[in-house]
């Protein structure tokens, strides 16, 4: 099957790059820039702000999320104002999370994640 002019191979794979960097900020208890992310993604070459990139970090933390984890992509934030974009909390309504303050939500979610990777060490 082909996702937005790359293979499911690829797509997987940069699924697994994407992780991988993910779960380095977790460990350092950082966030990371959209636009980082996009450089460290190989296997498929993303414009960063653009529908196929929405739609993979919606997969991936949807996957992840599916695992109790959390929604992993809360640590992917603008530059504007460090902080993750629209499509984040849309997804996070889709998955029935419920909320007042987006910012409370992201705290919590970041909370969950950095304390899962703290306890993996």
């Amino acid at each position: 099957m082909v996702q937005h002019g790359s293979s499911d191979k690829e797509w997987q794979l940069a699924k697994r790059e994407a992780l991988k960097v993910l779960r380095e900020c977790a460990e350092m208890e950082e966030t990371i820039f959209y636009s980082d992310l996009v450089t460290e993604i190989k296997s498929v070459k993303f414009l960063c702000f653009r529908q196929p990139f929405f739609k993979f970090l919606a997969e991936l933390s949807t996957e992840e999320n599916e695992t109790d984890k959390g929604m992993f992509t809360v640590l992917v934030v603008r530059k504007k104002d460090r902080r993750p974009g629209n499509g984040f909390f849309v997804l996070a309504k889709k998955l029935r999370y419920r909320f007042r303050s987006e910012e409370q939500f992201v705290k919590k979610q970041r909370k969950k994640i950095f304390e899962f990777y703290f306890k993996s060490n």
